[in-house]
């Protein structure tokens, strides 16, 4: 069965689990990406590293021992000219039950008044 549900002010279609997490009244928080995964199911996300220009892509969840989230080494052979960005692959597994909001930034880690830039969030909600 198709529904829809509202991201950025726009009816989205949707079906099975991302449908599941929209309709139960749950917290959507707006701009967030929405994945919902079995326990011990993964899956990965590529995002776009700015080391060339002195800046570190890290992350944090709120939701403890609802996911793991493991970066996946880069192909060592690939190189990059300065100022460029890489690709870097993260690994989120669903570990326990419950509903975890990951967010991904960029920050400089010497200089403790840098504002971090907010690169992505994903919003997780893993099942039995």
């Amino acid at each position: 069965m198709w529904k829809s549900f509202f991201v950025f002010g726009i009816a989205l279609p949707c079906a099975g689990l991302s449908c599941t997490i929209a309709s139960k009244n749950k917290p959507v928080m707006e701009g967030v990406e929405i994945r919902a995964i079995k326990l011990r199911e993964s899956f990965e996300l590529v995002l776009q590293s700015r080391g060339g220009l002195g800046l570190q892509l890290s992350y944090r969840t709120n939701g403890d021992g609802v996911v793991e989230v493991d970066r996946v080494d880069a192909d060592p052979a690939r190189t990059v000219a300065p100022g460029d960005s890489l690709p870097v692959t993260y690994r989120v597994t669903g570990v326990g039950k419950g509903t975890a909001v990951i967010t991904f930034y960029e920050r400089q880690p010497w200089d403790k008044n840098f504002k971090e830039i907010i690169q992505k969030e994903v919003q997780v909600e893993v099942m039995d």
